[in-house]
């Protein structure tokens, strides 16, 4: 009885299931098919932070890929040019000129240096700088104050020819007149940036001398770095006279060597000339055209010679001294400040009267 009533039963039971009348869950299935509901509902549900479906979020459309952005270049360096002209510094042909001429003078430079490319012209292929003048200067004035700007201003190095074009004369005098430019330099940019890597040069020597212990040490660190930066060479390159080709080429004759210890005494607040004639090494023969440079040291002024102060490529020593800060009486014999007719040619001023006697100092001890 047991028996057969119990497979009535079953028999009963699974018809009722067949029929679909009974349906047997488990958890894990009840569980599966909510989260199906959950993401059948969801399809049509919108992200309240994206406001894209749902669905798009849990599995985003494929995109194109994003091409790669081009690398952000550097910002080129800032250039101070106040430290350009600096209005302060000791330029021995100006203090020979009356207040007028000094004013002429102090507006050429400015303007040389500056080098407003609003005043630049093309005159036969050429570049020149158009520079205005408020007081009024005949011409032979004006070639005067070029000629000592020529010798004061180390950082003129890109006027191919100090002689004067006149545009605009009122009378006999002058109010607006060029200069030719060096072609390398034809546009405003060049110049100032070939200014600004001199100067990137100049600045640790000049900051490393004002350490030193006294303003003869100072005048000796520049002498000394000086020659250890440069060589002698570049005759044939248009580098080879100037501060360009010392602080950037390094590679200079005796004009390159001394505009740039010009430019050095300027920059340490000494007072410096710089200045040609001729020169011998072998006595009263053989008298070359050179230049060397004129330095003021307590109350007097003495004769250096960078150029003869290098020694020659393979000396044990890198630095001489033979001609550093000397007196007349031991330079003279081989240096002479006024050949025949030099000075008035090249518009160079009047040179001070320097010391008969040498600085003494046993300088190869004193680094």
């Amino acid at each position: 009885m047991v028996r057969g009533g119990f497979s009535i039963f079953a028999l009963i039971l699974s018809l009722l299931i067949v029929s679909g009348l009974v349906v047997i869950s488990y958890p894990y299935i009840d569980k599966n098919l909510k989260d199906a509901r959950n993401v059948a509902n969801a399809i049509k549900i919108k992200d309240s932070n994206t406001n894209k479906n749902v669905e798009d979020v849990i599995n985003p459309p494929i995109l194109p890929p994003t091409p790669p952005t081009e690398p952000e270049l550097p910002l080129p360096p800032q250039i101070d040019e106040s430290e350009f002209y600096l209005p302060s510094v000791y330029r021995y042909g100006r203090t020979l000129l009356n207040a007028t001429e000094q004013k002429v003078y102090d507006e050429v430079l400015s303007g040389l240096i500056a080098y407003d490319a609003n005043n630049l012209n093309i005159i036969s292929g050429r570049p020149v700088l158009n520079i205005n003048i408020s007081p009024l200067v005949d011409l032979r004035t004006l070639i005067k104050i070029l000629g000592y700007i020529d010798t004061d201003a180390p950082e003129t190095f890109h006027v191919a020819s100090f002689v004067p074009r006149a545009v605009e004369m009122v009378g006999n005098n002058i109010k607006k007149f060029y200069v030719y430019i060096h072609v390398s330099y034809n546009t405003r940019d060049k110049y100032i940036n070939t200014l600004h890597d001199i100067l990137e040069v100049v600045k640790p020597i000049v900051m490393n001398s004002l350490k030193q212990a006294s303003d003869i040490y100072k005048i000796k660190y520049i002498h000394d770095e000086l020659i250890k930066l440069v060589s002698y060479g570049g005759i044939s390159s248009s580098t080879g006279g100037n501060i360009v080709g010392a602080f950037i080429n390094r590679k200079v004759v005796c004009d390159g060597y001394s505009r740039a210890f010009l430019m050095l005494l300027q920059r340490i607040n000494m007072k410096g000339i710089y200045t040609v004639g001729w020169a011998s090494d072998n006595g009263a023969t053989d008298w070359i055209l050179h230049a060397w440079n004129i330095a003021y040291y307590g109350g007097s002024w003495y004769y250096v010679d960078t150029t003869w102060d290098d020694p020659i490529y393979g000396s044990v020593n890198p630095v001489k001294w033979e001609y550093f800060m000397k007196g007349s009486l031991d330079f003279n014999s081989v240096h002479n400040n006024h050949p025949d007719g030099l000075q008035e040619k090249k518009s160079y001023p009047s040179l001070p009267g320097t010391s008969q006697s040498s600085v003494k100092g046993d300088w190869i001890k004193v680094m």
